[in-house]
């Protein structure tokens, strides 16, 4: 054995550079969707559906759909999914719309992630577009179970039940 077999590989211009058969093999505990929709979700996105496309086309297997009050908002919403998905290993072949902020769209290869301010998400109304597609519930957070009411436990009946006050215990006489 000769010791160019056994000393990693370094770039000499970019010293962090190691070896490729060392390189971290991410192994993703969770689908992207559901990574990608409670990412929107931790930066206050709003109206986030999941669609499985799957039967429907060829070029994807799910859409993340969801709403920003703004561009701002936008952009940070597409900056964590960003994050939580590089963090599974993934990383989007390309994002567009970035800038502008109207509807930023990152294309993951399987999952494609449609960030919209409301007016422009009326307009495409892409729920109406696709409505050919299966909804996907998504299943709460469990880092944020504490903050949301006792009936988002309920996926089917989340939104509606939202209002209904948590049952308190009867008065002790």
């Amino acid at each position: 054995m000769n010791e160019a077999e056994v000393l990693p590989q370094i770039d000499p211009l970019n010293p962090d550079t190691t070896n490729p058969e060392e390189e971290e093999v991410f192994e993703p505990t969770l689908p992207n969707w559901q990574v990608a929709a409670w990412a929107a979700d931790s930066r206050k996105a709003t109206d986030i559906k999941v669609l499985d496309l799957t039967g429907v086309t060829t070029f994807t297997d799910t859409f993340l759909i969801c709403s920003a009050s703004n561009t701002r908002q936008a952009q940070a919403i597409t900056d964590a999914i960003q994050k939580a998905l590089k963090e599974q290993g993934e990383r989007a072949t390309s994002i567009e719309g970035y800038e502008q902020g109207e509807w930023i769209l990152s294309d993951y290869s399987d999952l494609i992630v449609h960030v919209f301010s409301e007016k422009a998400r009326e307009f495409y109304d892409l729920d109406r577009l696709w409505r050919e597609a299966k909804p996907i519930a998504v299943p709460v957070d469990p880092a944020r179970r504490e903050e949301l009411p006792f009936s988002m436990d309920v996926p089917k009946l989340g939104k509606a039940l939202r209002s209904v006050p948590p049952p308190t215990a009867p008065a002790e006489e």
